[in-house]
């Protein structure tokens, strides 16, 4: 957005002077707007905000249809409890292990034959093989719970910032998809923040310093709730058709007096 320059002039403002001040164009805007869009393919199932409604940061936004995702985390939870045949194994190697310990005996007395000790070990090798998997089947079905919760829950949009809800784009109902980019769901502002942004002449470029204090003096009627502030940015690229460079700063909604979406003037 290109603002136009105001040149130095004298300005007359709550009982103090401002003898040819310099002075630049500047705009107040939200931190950060952004179109929110589904990052999945599905039906919008609900929205429980509107425009003009004020958002909390992870606050639902949306929700998408997630029946067939709810059935599926619920199928892969009770998966995870499935411990019978863990239990099972552990079972049949406390047996096998005692039994390999009687046909050692049994054998060093020459009771039994080699190839009797070997089967009982052979047993033991095969339950503790038995457990392994089992294991192992309860480890991919938890695995497969977190994936389904987190399918799950990208079925939820939430909100990344405090702010409020500008526009809202469509309905429940709507199918919406990623690669919708021409339809997104809704539009919302950050609030809790402001960006000051001043174009400024590249003749000022060696009198502007990131750290420095300016006065941004907002635009009628809210001019008395002129502030101090500190530039925390300062564009080391100029635009060269236009011989120009952009300033300003972030502030905290809560330490001003004045919204966001306003014109307002930077006095170096």
């Amino acid at each position: 957005m290109k603002y136009s320059l105001i040149v130095p002039i004298t300005l007359l403002l709550s009982g103090t002077t401002y003898a040819e001040a310099i002075n630049f164009a500047c705009m107040i805007q939200p931190a950060k707007i952004v179109e929110v869009r589904s990052p999945i393919t599905g039906v919008l199932q609900n929205i429980p905000v509107k425009a003009g409604s004020p958002i909390k940061k992870g606050q639902v936004l949306a929700q998408i249809e997630s029946s067939v995702e709810k059935s599926a985390t619920q199928s892969a939870y009770y998966k995870t409890q499935l411990k019978g045949s863990a239990n099972i194994a552990r079972s049949k190697i406390e047996h096998a292990e005692s039994k390999v310990q009687r046909m050692k005996q049994l054998l060093a007395e020459n009771f039994v034959s080699r190839q009797a000790y070997e089967d009982a070990y052979s047993e033991l090798q095969q339950a503790r093989s038995e457990l392994q998997s089992a294991q192992e089947n309860i480890k991919q079905a938890e695995y497969e719970y977190k994936q389904s919760q987190a399918d799950l829950n990208r079925r939820k949009i939430y909100s990344p910032f405090n702010g409020v809800v500008i526009q809202q784009y469509i309905h429940a109902g709507s199918l919406v998809s990623p690669t919708e980019g021409k339809n997104p769901i809704l539009k919302i502002a950050q609030t809790d923040q402001f960006k000051v942004n001043a174009i400024v002449p590249l003749k000022y470029f060696n009198q502007i310093k990131k750290g420095q204090k300016v006065k941004i003096v907002p635009e009628s009627p809210f001019e008395k709730f002129a502030t101090n502030i500190q530039l925390d940015h300062v564009d080391q690229v100029i635009d060269a058709s236009s011989g120009t460079f952009s300033t300003g700063a972030t502030i905290k909604s809560n330490s001003v007096k004045f919204p966001s979406g306003i014109r307002c003037k930077m006095y170096l």
